[in-house]
């Protein structure tokens, strides 16, 4: 089976990269996807999302129908290695200042996969990954 493989950078004094892998891989690119707001990439203004503005608004219907088409169309993105499997499920977060995001994908026709992302007004943080194969 190919392996998805990426790298992230450390915050470190060393300022190396981290090897990510599959699923890994896949939700780094997700959360830079959604948290690089769209049209601020001068040779690339279809990059990135309009995440950032939905953060505050009231969590009703609507604007979960518009969260879960932004984040289908991220996904629509790496269509080339995922492919999302059912729909995404939102519900605000106890405290009412964010929202977990979950769905499942098919990583390169081979296994599937759980993820989970806490969404906040400040950034898009992963919860679970879970792969099955």
């Amino acid at each position: 089976m190919a392996q998805l493989t990426g790298y992230s950078p450390i915050f470190s004094p060393s300022g190396d990269f981290q090897k990510l892998t599959d699923t890994e891989c896949i939700v780094q690119d997700l959360i830079a996807l959604l948290t690089i707001k769209q049209g601020t990439y001068a040779f690339n203004p279809s990059l990135g999302s309009s995440l950032s503005s939905y953060i505050f608004n009231i969590s009703d219907a609507i604007t979960y129908r518009n969260i879960s088409a932004i984040i289908q169309q991220a996904l629509n993105t790496m269509s080339n290695y995922i492919t999302l499997n059912g729909q995404i499920n939102l519900s605000s977060t106890s405290d009412q200042k964010g929202l977990v995001v979950s769905f499942n994908v098919t990583v390169n026709q081979k296994y599937n996969s759980n993820i989970s992302l806490l969404v906040t007004q400040n950034n898009v943080t992963p919860l679970v990954s879970q792969t099955n194969v």
